[in-house]
């Protein structure tokens, strides 16, 4: 991007990315992950910011939408649009291409708990 394109970029658009930004060490520090404040930044980065963004897309304009509506509707969008980006993101590269790892692992655990209770009950 050119930077004239970064200075004319909205505010309301600027805190969205530095907001994004301020999530992302509290979700890979270790020491940060595991504190109250990555559930608050991550409610927001899940429930309000994709509608928001969205919302400043197809209404760029300050005059096209009061300050409730703007808020309300990105609530909504949000709650639409994050469940079919999962959605799409498990047909893509990205999705969890370990679940069957996952599943021999869980029925080994099952199966050597019930090889411990018949060892101590028996």
């Amino acid at each position: 991007m050119k930077l004239n394109t970064l200075i004319h970029l909205p505010k309301d658009l600027a805190l969205v990315i530095l907001f994004t930004l301020l999530c992302i060490p509290f979700v890979l520090i270790p020491p940060l992950n595991e504190t109250p404040v990555r559930i608050i930044l991550g409610l927001h980065l899940v429930l309000f910011l994709p509608g928001y963004a969205l919302i400043a897309a197809l209404f760029p304009r300050k005059g096209d939408l009061d300050g409730i509506e703007r808020i309300a509707l990105s609530f909504g969008l949000s709650i639409a649009v994050v469940p079919l980006l999962g959605l799409a993101l498990n047909y893509t590269l990205f999705r969890n291409k370990d679940k069957y790892h996952t599943h021999y692992l869980r029925h080994k655990h099952i199966s050597q708990n019930k090889q411990y209770i018949f060892k101590v009950c028996g």
